[in-house]
């Protein structure tokens, strides 16, 4: 008989926080375990194989804005960022000569 195998997760600052839900593998399908956090310890079984699925924590938008704008420009799609790059070239100037003739009349 195998013996149980000690199993301790430490927090490796991913991004934002990390809970885990563990499931243990049968021949019917997977039972549910529990919910565990990065840090937490667990004993399984080495006589049976477990599933380990990474549960994301919720997202603050204001904790580092820059950040999260990058995440954003990262995820949007090709299209929106040609167009925003589009009107960045295109609109700066033209608001710009078009506050300069605002100006000047």
């Amino acid at each position: 008989m195998a013996a149980d195998v000690n199993v301790t997760f430490s927090d490796l600052n991913l991004y934002p926080s990390q809970e885990f839900s563990l499931y243990q593998v049968t021949e019917s399908g997977s039972q549910y375990l529990g919910t565990y956090n990065t840090t937490d310890t667990v004993t399984l079984n080495s006589e049976y194989e477990y599933n380990i699925v990474l549960k994301p924590g919720p997202l603050s938008w204001f904790d580092n804005p820059l950040d999260n704008f990058d995440l954003i420009w990262n995820n949007a799609p090709k299209s929106l960022n040609f167009a925003a790059f589009f009107l960045l070239i295109v609109g700066v100037p033209l608001l710009t000569v078009r506050f300069l003739w605002w100006v000047m009349t």
